[in-house]
């Protein structure tokens, strides 16, 4: 698994897998059930979206 960091550009797909969107890596939070990454996409009208760091590829 890659380090992501916060800004970093990636590629991430969704939890439920329905696309893979590009963004920056907006925050990342550790919690008891494992890591989280809120995904900004790059369309500025589209909200940020949680999903897993394994399921992120660096872009």
């Amino acid at each position: 698994m890659t380090q992501l960091k916060k800004g970093q550009s990636v590629k991430a797909r969704t939890i439920r897998g329905t696309a893979t969107i590009a963004g920056k890596v907006q925050e990342i939070i550790e919690t008891t059930k494992g890591l989280w990454v809120t995904v900004q996409p790059n369309d500025k009208d589209a909200k940020p979206f949680k999903t897993r760091p394994a399921l992120c590829t660096p872009a």
